[in-house]
């Protein structure tokens, strides 16, 4: 059985890829290691103020970070069995995410993320198929436009490299382009922002033609104590037309001096007709970060 078509994120390689900016909705679940490195940012915003899933206008302006996550997701579709019947059916993956970042300057930074193991389980009718093994290669890169102001920009781009197996994940490069902004609103809440755009490589043999997705996101931060942050989040995305948005609540824990815990649930909350909404995403996972 073959999906009936990528839309709004969904495909065999749904989280293999990290985006800057506001990456496609489904796929920003599965770039935890990019969103939570920036919350070594310093500034107004103090330590891991970022949001849990989203992109934004911070960058790990010192030292160095890793981050590892696992994700669950799953999606309700379509299949077609190739001889003109269709059958509803669920795509449910779940892959493990690790990234390390360094600081370039006070301005920038430069990443990495890999994926060594992702798993997808497509299925429909009481029958199901497994797929699992090594994703692909993420690089990445961010600028601080205004580094000193209160109201920070960035601009960032991530590149999707064919590395992983290719019975797994997507063969096709993609490269993604995104701005982001974050605002503080007093001294424990911050406001956050991005738009990106995506442009995803052809990949014939999952007869899967190039594309280009619209991500956008909004996130608000708060400060409960000196260990505890919580945000809300909305990610949204459009592929060739169709579109979906998710809300994101999520909670970062400072375990120890440099060692940060995020955990968030994502979940769909509108969607055009020809979308195949995400039913839900949850992560969990660990960043080290410089210590202050």
């Amino acid at each position: 059985m073959t999906p009936t078509r990528r839309l709004a994120g969904v495909g065999l390689a749904l989280l293999s890829g990290v985006a800057l900016g506001a990456a496609p909705a489904s796929a920003q679940i599965g770039a935890l290691a990019v969103a939570a490195a920036t919350a070594g940012s310093s500034g107004e915003y103090a330590l891991a103020g970022a949001p849990v899933f989203s992109e934004s206008g911070l960058v790990l302006d010192q030292g160095w970070s890793a981050g590892a996550f696992g994700v669950v997701t799953n999606t309700g579709t379509t299949f077609f069995d190739g001889f003109g019947g269709s059958v509803d059916g669920d795509v449910a993956q779940s892959n493990l995410s690790t990234g390390v970042f360094v600081a370039a300057g006070e301005r920038a930074m430069v990443g990495a993320v890999l994926n060594p193991y992702v798993s997808t389980e497509f299925s429909a009718g009481g029958q199901s198929e497994t797929f699992s093994g090594l994703g692909n290669l993420t690089l990445v890169g961010k600028l601080a436009l205004n580094p000193d102001s209160p109201t920070r920009f960035a601009a960032g781009v991530s590149v999707e490299l064919p590395t992983g197996d290719e019975d797994i994940v997507s063969q096709a490069m993609s490269v993604t382009a995104g701005l982001g902004a974050s605002h503080p609103l007093d001294a424990n809440t911050s406001l956050h922002g991005g738009l990106s755009l995506t442009f995803n490589g052809e990949d014939e043999d999952r007869f899967i033609e190039s594309s280009t997705a619209i991500g956008f996101n909004g996130a608000v931060v708060r400060q409960l104590n000196p260990k505890t942050w919580l945000s809300g989040e909305l990610l949204g995305s459009s592929v060739e037309g169709a579109w979906q948005v998710l809300l994101a609540p999520g909670l970062r824990f400072r375990a120890g001096e440099r060692v940060f815990i995020d955990a968030g649930l994502a979940f769909g909350a509108l969607s055009s007709d020809d979308a195949f909404p995400i039913d839900y995403g949850l992560a969990v996972g660990a960043t080290l970060i410089p210590t202050r």
